[in-house]
């Protein structure tokens, strides 16, 4: 079970409340990030046209430079370049990261659910958090900052970064013909941890932000969480 650890002075002061986060992986989690700067920049502009069709903000230019320079960095390392293989990118020193919107994204899959399920007639009731299932996205992307940017996984002792290959079910979109294939992604082993920090712009979140958490315990972070991939226990360090 998650549980609250004692305060940490090391959060970073400021406007806004934070707390920090620390989860161990009690299942391995998969890397989520497209192999080669090339496939990046395409999936980029392909998120681009989509927000653009929905009439949302694009990716910040500065934030996906960030990105595909990274990988291009690390590409002469990596083994694996080909298309349906997924990464965790790697920091100067080597070490794997998530994207600080990736643990966003696993807010907003947290609160879909959260709002579908019993805690929807108490917790996560409009009048308690101000979230519906249409606002969500929306309240997570205006209210819920994690940090840093690079996030570290830090391998347990004698870990190491894994493949693992599983089937997918694949659908063409101009005949409706379904098959099969395989992706393959990395993976960083159960014992993993990894720390960060979640600034809130709305205090009164918090109790809703903590089940989030206890959602993710359950669902998991990263590729594959319906097959119980980047399961985690965790602590919070409440600074608020």
């Amino acid at each position: 079970m998650g549980k609250v650890a004692k305060k940490d002075a090391s959060i970073s002061a400021g406007l806004f409340p934070r707390i920090k986060v620390r989860c161990t992986l009690t299942e391995e989690a998969l890397g989520m990030t497209a192999p080669t700067p090339e496939l990046l920049q395409k999936f980029i502009d392909l998120q681009n046209t989509k927000l653009e069709k929905k009439k949302k903000a694009a990716i910040d230019d500065d934030k996906a430079k960030e990105e595909v320079e990274l990988l291009k960095n690390q590409i002469a390392e990596m083994k694996n370049n080909a298309r349906g293989y997924t990464v965790f990118p790697r920091d100067k020193d080597g070490c794997p990261i998530f994207w600080d919107y990736q643990i966003k994204g696993m807010f907003k899959d947290a609160f879909k659910a959260l709002l579908e399920s019993d805690l929807n007639t108490s917790l996560f009731k409009k009048e308690t958090c101000g979230f519906t299932k249409w606002s969500s996205d929306r309240l997570v992307d205006q209210l819920i900052f994690p940090h840093p940017r690079r996030i570290r996984i830090m391998l347990p002792e004698g870990g190491e970064i894994g493949r693992c290959d599983r089937p997918l079910r694949t659908r063409n979109p101009q005949t409706g013909q379904e098959g099969n294939a395989i992706a393959s992604s990395e993976t960083v082993p159960a014992g993993s941890v990894i720390e960060f920090e979640v600034e809130l712009l709305k205090k009164d979140i918090l109790p809703q932000v903590k089940a989030v958490f206890e959602y993710g315990r359950l669902r998991g972070l990263a590729g594959w969480r319906n097959s119980g991939k980047g399961r985690y226990e965790y602590e919070i360090v409440e600074d608020l």
